[in-house]
């Protein structure tokens, strides 16, 4: 058989697969039904349509093979694919600005992006915000960091000095200032707020760092010394590494402590 298909990469273990796989010419046709029956050509099983004008976005979060993104309202994300992606997928980073165009992809209503283009640090203009530096805490993360909940942002409550509710902001993966800063339920941030919208922007967290060294390290993977809980080495990827380095077993290293929302497992 002939066929036509898309070539994806899995980013934790590198490893490629075909997807999307089209059949175009077989290799020995079924036959007829009657002279004058004729082979229709192959149809895809979901009709696709393209709605509007390329938009831009934010990588929201990326998983093996896919990913979302944060449109500019800001409430909600894009699933897309990563035989979707201009360019190398694996390049791809939380955070990330990005310009893609949205396809219907089911009768049901259910869109994803395509054409997904990586641009430039600062392609999507920042929002101005007011000078006041606000001190807060993180009430309820993002969706990408508690995928159970049905709010899409996240919240902060602000409080002054001695204690007083200022406000309560919603917070986005564009209103960070470490784009791929998991921030969790009861981490201490500052932040100060837009002037056009009553959300946070510039977030960014004041959760006291941790250090320790690497005790194991396998592939794109490894455990650092320090047990979160008793006997368990804390498990960390490669992805999380801030400049891209690569560790080696001794190397001291300062982080912080996530926790998955669904499965209770800590990370670095």
């Amino acid at each position: 058989d002939k066929v036509q298909f898309n070539i994806n990469q899995l980013k934790s273990t590198k490893e490629t697969n075909a997807v999307n796989i089209r059949i175009l010419e077989r290799a020995n046709p079924e036959p007829k039904a009657s002279s004058e029956a004729s082979v229709s050509p192959p149809r895809d099983k979901k009709e696709t349509g393209r709605l509007g004008t390329p938009q831009k976005g934010y990588v929201a979060a990326l998983k093996d093979g896919f990913g979302f993104i944060e449109t500019l309202q800001h409430d909600k994300e894009i699933f897309f694919h990563f035989s979707n992606v201009e360019g190398k997928a694996e390049k791809l980073e939380v955070g990330q600005e990005v310009e893609y165009s949205i396809y219907s992809r089911e009768k049901g209503g259910k869109v994803s992006a395509e054409g997904v283009k990586p641009l430039g640090k600062g392609s999507i203009p920042k929002l101005p915000c007011k000078d006041e530096v606000l001190n807060g805490k993180v009430t309820r993360p993002l969706r990408s960091v508690n995928p159970d909940q049905a709010d899409y942002c996240g919240l902060i409550v602000a409080k002054s000095d001695d204690g007083t509710i200022l406000g309560e902001y919603e917070f986005r993966i564009a209103s960070l200032l470490n784009k791929k800063e998991l921030l969790q339920e009861g981490d201490p941030v500052n932040f100060q707020v837009s002037q056009a919208e009553n959300f946070a922007l510039n977030v960014k967290s004041n959760k006291q760092k941790l250090r320790s060294h690497v005790e194991a390290v396998k592939g794109q993977f490894g455990f650092l010394s320090y047990e979160q809980e008793e006997g368990k080495k804390l498990f960390f990827h490669m992805s999380e590494v801030e400049g891209g380095e690569i560790l080696q077993v001794g190397d001291e290293v300062e982080f912080v402590v996530v926790t998955n929302q669904r499965t209770r497992k800590h990370s670095a």
